[in-house]
């Protein structure tokens, strides 16, 4: 735990997106589509995995099977049509007691943020191969003049650093990359800075060979927080243990960057597992699962 007041954190989840069979029996129509219009095998079965795991995650905080879970989005804050942010659809999606989500995946890995209020997440490979000019001109002038400051070899790190923080940024506030990411400022160097509007954005140790970061909303964003557990807790839904839930390797909370609430702290429970346990475990009684992870 961190010293002095903390908001409400979240939850993300790292999962290892190895092949296992029948993932899509999970799906439901919508998703089953749009798997099937992607043209390389190995896109498409990178979004079955992923949004198994999505539901996989999920079912933990919901109660419910993964199967079960059905999805709305909300409007689009630049247009208002219904392509925004995700989310649970019905009572668990709507109001204070909603659960927030985002997913992304790059790598052989997909990443799943779960909190309170709204949320973002991105991950991407390290060795993806887009260097710092490829970036430029999602960077904000203030990222150009610092990237511009850095040894030459360290830039193309900075610059996919940023790139990661603004995507967290972007999908928590529903709009993609519809707002020009050059117009959010998170910095380039080795902490991120504030996000816009009161968004926290922190960096996430996802793994070796990954850059990963999360945005949460301001506190006041979703209501009041969960009354039943503080920062980085892992939900008990009826009739489950918390070691049902498992326990996961807690990332302790950074302290506000500049221009966040003074004293205020956010913290980041990070959960690492393989896709082909998260789904054994989902298919197993409450009583009986646990949470393995992979170092």
């Amino acid at each position: 735990m961190t010293e002095g007041r903390t908001t409400p954190g979240c939850d993300v989840w790292i999962v290892r997106l190895a092949g296992v069979p029948g993932a899509d029996g999970l799906l439901d129509a919508e998703e089953v589509g749009r798997a099937a219009r992607f043209r390389r095998p190995a896109d498409r079965d990178r979004y079955v995995a992923a949004h198994a795991a999505l539901r996989a995650v999920l079912a933990r905080y919901a109660g419910r099977p993964p199967g079960g879970l059905a999805f709305a989005r909300e409007p689009c804050p630049l247009c208002g049509a219904p392509h925004g942010r995700p989310r649970l659809a019905g009572a668990l999606g709507a109001g204070p007691a909603a659960w927030h989500f985002s997913l992304a995946h790059g790598g052989a890995v997909a990443a799943v943020a779960v909190a309170r209020r709204p949320v973002g997440v991105d991950v991407e490979a390290a060795d993806r191969g887009v260097g710092a000019d490829d970036l430029a001109a999602a960077l904000h002038p203030d990222e150009r003049r610092a990237l511009a400051a850095l040894p030459a070899a360290d830039r193309g790190p900075a610059a996919l650093r940023a790139w990661v923080r603004k995507e967290a940024v972007l999908k928590g506030l529903g709009t993609g990359l519809g707002r020009d990411p050059a117009t959010v400022a998170v910095g380039v160097g080795p902490a991120p800075g504030p996000g816009p509007d009161g968004w926290a954005v922190r960096d996430v140790a996802a793994g070796d060979g990954l850059v990963a970061a999360v945005a949460l909303a301001p506190a006041d964003a979703a209501g009041a927080p969960d009354p039943r557990a503080g920062p980085g807790h892992v939900p008990t839904p009826a009739g489950r243990s918390a070691a049902a839930v498992g326990d996961g390797l807690a990332a302790p909370g950074k302290p506000a960057a500049p221009g966040e609430p003074a004293g205020a702290a956010v913290e980041i429970a990070v959960r690492r597992i393989d896709l082909a346990a998260l789904l054994a475990g989902a298919r197993r009684p409450a009583a009986t699962q646990a949470t393995p992870e992979w170092g």
